[in-house]
C-alpha cells in the first residue's frame, strides 16, 4: 500500500532549480492505493513542511517535501534465499 501525493508545485520546483519537490498529501479515497511489490522502482520519504512564525511558533503547512534515498536499493529474494522455517 502506498500513500499518494500531488504533483510538485511547479513554481517552487523551477525557483529551486529542480531541487525542491513541494507536494500536497492526497487525503481523499484516491490517497491510498495497493500496488504490486515488483512495481516499486525507487524509495522516497515525504517530510512535512514547517514554517516558523515571528512569535517562534512552528506551523505545519499541510505540504510535504520529497526526499530520495539514493543509497537504498531493493533486493530480489527468491525461494532459495529463505532460511529454514521462513516458508510460512
Amino acid at each position: 500500500m502506498v500513500s499518494m501525493f500531488s504533483c510538485p508545485n511547479n513554481d517552487i520546483l523551477a525557483d529551486s532549480s529542480g531541487t525542491v519537490y513541494l507536494c500536497e498529501h492526497m487525503t481523499d479515497s484516491a490517497g491510498l492505493i495497493v500496488i504490486p511489490v515488483n512495481a516499486i522502482l525507487s524509495l522516497v520519504s515525504m517530510f512535512p513542511e514547517l514554517q516558523v512564525t515571528g512569535e517562534r511558533t512552528i506551523l505545519e503547512t499541510r505540504k510535504f517535501s520529497l526526499m530520495c534515498h539514493t543509497f537504498i536499493s531493493f533486493v530480489h529474494i527468491t525461494e532459495d534465499d529463505l532460511i529454514e522455517g521462513d516458508e510460512e
